[in-house]
This record gives C-alpha cells, sequence and structure tokens, in this order.
C-alpha cells in the first residue's frame, strides 16, 4: 500500500493559503469597522481599558494552553500517520481538559491580583478589563480546538470561524448595542466581546467533533502526559514571547507616559500595521500539519519546497501589504479619529517589522518541530528582552514612535536569524 499524500486529506490544499489570506483581509476589515465604531464613541479613558483588556487577554491566552495548541498540530498530523488513535484519543482529553483548569486558575489569579493593585493605588475599578480577561477559560479552549479541527483536515472551516466569525459576532453585537441605546460604554464593549468568545467556541467545539477521525471516537485514550507537557513547553515559552512582543507597547505606554492618547494611537497603529502577521497565522495553520508529516517521513526535500512556495506566496502578499500601508495608511488611520492619524510613521514601522516575520514566520515552528528548541527560545528571550527595554526607554520620549521601533527592530533581527538556521539545517540534512 503507498503512503497516503497528505496533501489529499487536507482541506482547500490548492487554494488554502490564499483562501486563508482573504479570511484574514475580512477579518481585518470587520475588527478594524468594531475599533472604529469604539474609537468614536467611548471616552478615551473607556476606550484605553478595552484595549488593555484585550491585550492582557491575548497575553494570557498565550500561556494558558501551555504550548499543547501548537503542539497539536505537530503531534496529531503524526498520529494519524501511524494510526495510533488511542493515543490522539488521550491528547484531545488530556490538552482541552488542562486547558480549562489553567484558564480557570489564572483568571481568577488575575482578578485578585488586579482588584488588590487598584485597592492599594486607591483607583477606581476599572470593570472593562476584568470583563474582557473573564474570557479567558473560552479562549483558551477555542484555540486548542482551532489548531485539532486545523490538524484533522479542516483549516478552512477553523480558521472562518476565527477570522470571519468572531469579529462579524463582535461587529453584530455592538451595532445591536448601539441600535437599541444609542449609547455604548466599556462595559457593554467588554460584554459583547466575552459574548462573542462564548458562541465562538462552541461553534469551533460542534466542528472539532465533526472533524474527529470515528477510530479516535471509538478507541480508548492511552496518555502520556509528562511527554506531552515535555515537548509542549518550548512551544508555550515561543508563544508566550512572541504575545509579549507584540501586546507589552500598550501596557507600557498606559504604565509609563503621561499622554493617554498615546496608548490608543499605538494600539490603533499596532492592530492597522500587524495586520499581515494575521495573514502569517492562518496560513502557517496550512502549511505546519504538513511539515509535521514531511519529518514524520525524513522528507527534508519536502519540506525545502514547501518553504519555498510559501516565500514566494507571503513574500508577494507582505510587500503589497506595506505598499498600501505606506500609500493610504493617512487615511485609514484618520477613519478612527484626526488624532489617530499621529499614528502614521508609528504604523509604518510596525508594518516592516511584520511583513518581515510573516515571511519568515514558519522557521520558528519547523525548527522546534525538529527538535531545535534550545535555539529558538534562547533567541525569542533575546529579542523580548530588547523589545521591552527599548520601549520602556524609547516610549517616553517618542511615545507610540518610540513603542513601535521597539517591536519592530528586534523582530526583523530574529525572523531573519532563524530563517537562516531552519534553511542552512535543511539544506545539509538533504545533502546527508
Amino acid at each position: 500500500m503507498s503512503e497516503p499524500d497528505f496533501h489529499d486529506a487536507h482541506e482547500g490544499s490548492n487554494f488554502g493559503p490564499l483562501v486563508l489570506s482573504v479570511y484574514s483581509v475580512a477579518s481585518y476589515a470587520a475588527f478594524f469597522l468594531v475599533n472604529a465604531v469604539l474609537a468614536r464613541n467611548l471616552p478615551i479613558e473607556q476606550f484605553n481599558d478595552y484595549n488593555v483588556g484585550v491585550s492582557t487577554l491575548l497575553m494570557l491566552a498565550a500561556l494558558t494552553p501551555l504550548g499543547l495548541e501548537k503542539f497539536a498540530l505537530k503531534i496529531l498530523p503524526a498520529l494519524n500517520e501511524r494510526e495510533s488513535w488511542a493515543h490522539s484519543r488521550g491528547f484531545l482529553r488530556f490538552s482541552m481538559l488542562t486547558v480549562l483548569f489553567v484558564g480557570l486558575v489564572l483568571l481568577v489569579a488575575f482578578d485578585s491580583i488586579l482588584e488588590s493593585v487598584l485597592v492599594l493605588r486607591g483607583s477606581d475599578y476599572h470593570i472593562s478589563i476584568p470583563i474582557v480577561v473573564a474570557c479567558l477559560p473560552f479562549a483558551s479552549l477555542f484555540f486548542v480546538l482551532l489548531e485539532i479541527a486545523t490538524a484533522y483536515g479542516a483549516p478552512l472551516a477553523a480558521a472562518g470561524l476565527y477570522r470571519v466569525a468572531f469579529p462579524l459576532l463582535l461587529l453584530v453585537l455592538n451595532a445591536a448595542v448601539w441600535l437599541s441605546s444609542k449609547d455604548m460604554t466599556g462595559i457593554t464593549a467588554s460584554l459583547c466581546y466575552a459574548m462573542a468568545w462564548i458562541l465562538v467556541t462552541v461553534a469551533m467545539w460542534l466542528l472539532t467533533r465533526k472533524m474527529m477521525p470515528n477510530q479516535v471516537s471509538a478507541a480508548e485514550p492511552v496518555y502520556e502526559r509528562l511527554e506531552w507537557l515535555k515537548e509542549s513547553t518550548p512551544l508555550l515559552l515561543y508563544s508566550l514571547l512572541m504575545t509579549i512582543m507584540v501586546q507589552s507597547g500598550v501596557v507600557i505606554l498606559q504604565l509609563d507616559t503621561t499622554s493617554k492618547q498615546d496608548t490608543s494611537i499605538f494600539a490603533i497603529a499596532m492592530q492597522t500595521g500587524a495586520f499581515v502577521v494575521a495573514l502569517a497565522t492562518s496560513t502557517n495553520r496550512f502549511y505546519l500539519p504538513q511539515v509535521s508529516v514531511f519529518l514524520e517521513r525524513h522528507d527534508h526535500e519536502g519540506i525545502i519546497r514547501l518553504g519555498r512556495q510559501r516565500m514566494m506566496l507571503m513574500g508577494t502578499l507582505a510587500g503589497l501589504f506595506v505598499l498600501v500601508v505606506v500609500l493610504f495608511g493617512r487615511p485609514i488611520l484618520r477613519v478612527f479619529g484626526e488624532d489617530f492619524e499621529k499614528g502614521y510613521a508609528a504604523t509604518c514601522v510596525i508594518a516592516i517589522g511584520a511583513a518581515v516575520s510573516t515571511l519568515f514566520s514558519v522557521a520558528p515552528y519547523a525548527l522546534q518541530f525538529a527538535g531545535r528548541h534550545r535555539l529558538v527560545i534562547k533567541s525569542s528571550i533575546l529579542a523580548t528582552v530588547a523589545s521591552i527595554i527599548l520601549c520602556a526607554v524609547l516610549a517616553g520620549p517618542y511615545g507610540s514612535l518610540g513603542a513601535a521601533i521597539a517591536y519592530s527592530v528586534p523582530t526583523v533581527i530574529l525572523f531573519a536569524y532563524l530563517s537562516f538556521s531552519g534553511w542552512s539545517q535543511l539544506r545539509n540534512a538533504s545533502l546527508e
């Protein structure tokens, strides 16, 4: 019997990356509308609280899955290749229950710490922040289910729920609030955000159940908990470090600058300039399961061909994106309000860093799938520490532009270095 062709089992294998890119564009358009509406209708303090809550949630959501969501993209295709259904069933149960438990623990811990800090400082309770962070168990479970559905051959449907359904729900829910009361607050925006997460998590659970192979559903689960946690921990660290690099600027500006406007300007600049990263995240869900199967087969030439194919596509998209930001960045930012046009330079700087990370974003995961965890983690730690230090130094005198430089410079160096290391390793392996 010939080996099964993973491409044949993968949903939308011929045009998958392009469809995922279209999903990302639709996601950006919907989020753009949501944030434009909120920026124009909320007082600056409430809009800041909403953005800080979202940034905090995303940072915690990067920690909560313990790396099991990205590990699913490696282990499930490999287990399918071996027809190890019992281990697949065990991994599914273990990952979902673990993520729910950790999410609840972190949620309680964060809420307790936030309340204590505000009491000690004598500050008002910023209710929008804990409402958004209360989504943590749902968001964390959603991200695990997203990667499981992707690993089982449904990257387009899974990405559609995340990239299209979720922002459209946000848009519809916020629009319903505005139409019903003509009054939007940070609390209503946060409640809409929470409701959207609950709805898409339920939908993702139903999709995952549908895509799960019958053999997995019928198997008696076999667990390798310690081994799975050991393998997933480096993926967790990398994901957490990258999230901190992207989101920490908002928090540092909120804490260290005297201008509250800088926080919102940078949040919108990051959302606009880093949009291209969403293209990388979406298309990586198409490519990474294939990388796992090629590694399982020791097909290094296959990985090289796949990498070249991806770089041609993503290089074109990333280049076009930077061009659009440079030419049309000012009118795009003006949609959020005239003051947000001040973030044009920051948006351009962010776009360059994001474009480079998009071009080389498969490299860190491919290196980790191949066991080069130490190289990836050490490099990522250095880049993240450099980004935070630069932001702390530059945010005060240069505001949003300083935070943008602090994000882009370490990002370009990190991803270029990891890509060079990955290609060198693959070439050497293919020559052996």
